[in-house]
């Protein structure tokens, strides 16, 4: 996969790694939507690649959640590149800003993830893009996607349009199709969820087989007993986001 990504596109992306370095320190609900939607339909993957990984937030969670697996995180970023090498590399946990020719068409994976990538690639380039997912998604693997709807873009170009990014393209059904018929892997999963207003993100899972981990149920007295734990006891998390500020200071030494 050989993008011809412009100086202007990267510096872009490269700019916006200090607000992703924020979203990993105080959360961002958009990634905890996500997440629940990955933790619900993906079940121990051994080999994960997450095509425009950022600062490595998301493959560190995987890697926390399944230690046996080994996962790789791409990125045009180089900043971005540089960032998840401090903070999250391991022995189990590579970055780069292309897949190294080791791993090129030798490493098939079982879980590819696309989280807010799609969209920010050009409708003539996505068959190169879906190509290179076809060559390196194993036989049983699966693709997760996440990308904002046409009606938040819509909402965004109307409105809101210093939100946007360089390059904002709709995805529709009949594009999920094509990534279907490219992969050669049914859509199993299509779904809008809320994460600041109705129907503003979707998920979709191409697999040859849906994994359903419904979360357990929770008698209401406990779920209201932990929500009024949650509210009362503001300090926990406080200290989370304190312990993940000393962290980013250790490793870069830089406030946030």
């Amino acid at each position: 996969m050989r993008y011809d990504v412009s100086e202007n596109i990267k510096g872009y992306y490269d700019g916006a790694s200090i607000e992703k370095i924020r979203d990993f320190v105080y959360g961002n609900e958009r990634v905890e939507k996500v997440w629940k939607t990955i933790r619900s339909h993906v079940n121990n993957p051994s080999a994960i690649l997450e095509i425009g990984c950022g600062i490595g937030a998301m493959c560190d969670r995987i890697i926390q959640t399944w230690p046996q697996a080994k996962v790789i995180g791409i990125d045009i970023s180089d900043k971005s590149i540089d960032v998840a090498s401090q903070l999250f590399q391991s022995q189990k946990c590579k970055f780069y800003n292309k897949l190294p020719a080791t791993e090129d068409n030798k490493k098939k994976f079982d879980l590819i993830l696309l989280i807010d990538v799609m969209e920010h690639v050009e409708k003539q380039q996505r068959p190169e893009l879906i190509e290179f997912i076809e060559n390196n998604l194993s036989e049983n693997g699966m693709l997760f996607l996440a990308f904002p709807t046409p009606h938040m873009l819509d909402i965004n170009r109307k409105n809101f349009p210093e939100r946007l990014q360089p390059i904002e393209e709709d995805i529709f059904i009949a594009d999920l199709q094509k990534i279907s018929e490219g992969i050669k892997k049914p859509l199993v999963l299509y779904k809008e969820v809320f994460v600041w207003e109705k129907s503003d993100y979707a998920h979709a899972v191409f697999s040859d087989q849906l994994i359903d981990n419904p979360e357990k149920t929770v008698p209401l007295r406990y779920q209201i007993k932990k929500k009024m734990k949650s509210v009362f006891q503001p300090k926990r998390q406080q200290s989370f986001v304190v312990d993940k500020k000393k962290f980013v200071y250790n490793k870069l030494k830089l406030y946030i």
